[in-house]
């Protein structure tokens, strides 16, 4: 009785993790309209090896607190500087602007840190496949 064996080859690759720090985000310009708004131009380039989808980017000013600082829920949503959806490859870039009127929208709190606005990026991450949410928040434009 003759019997076949076969060897079945299996290689082991790594799957690609999703990192937030290969999203690079850069402010590239802020002008200071008045004392009571401001427009800020953000960069975001995808340095990593998975797709970015469904990019959207916002911008809030933290509330002040005894103890520093927390989220604002009130957001200011940036224009992309292409149509949307906003979708990121390896390597590419996507530019926003967001236009931030203090006054009229956040009007006179002196509860707001207008010296130190945030933002916030939300979409998707293409992973095997699948869609995953992710969220990169309370990144402040002066650290930029």
């Amino acid at each position: 009785m003759l019997g076949i064996v076969l060897l079945a080859s299996c290689t082991v690759s790594e799957e690609i993790q999703f990192n937030d720090k290969d999203i690079k985000i850069t402010l590239t310009n802020l002008k200071k309209q008045d004392e009571y708004s401001s427009s800020y131009t953000i960069e975001i380039k995808n340095e990593g090896q998975l797709e970015l989808k469904n990019l959207y980017l916002f911008l809030y000013y933290p509330i002040l607190t005894n103890n520093g600082s927390r989220t604002n829920p009130f957001k200011v949503e940036a224009k992309p500087d292409a149509p949307s959806p906003i979708n990121l490859k390896k390597g590419q870039r996507a530019t926003f602007v967001i236009f931030a009127p203090h006054k009229e929208v956040f009007g006179d709190s002196e509860l707001l840190d207008l010296e130190n606005p945030a933002i916030e990026l939300k979409g998707i991450v293409v992973r095997g496949g699948k869609e995953l949410p992710f969220e990169k928040s309370g990144i402040s434009i002066n650290n930029m």
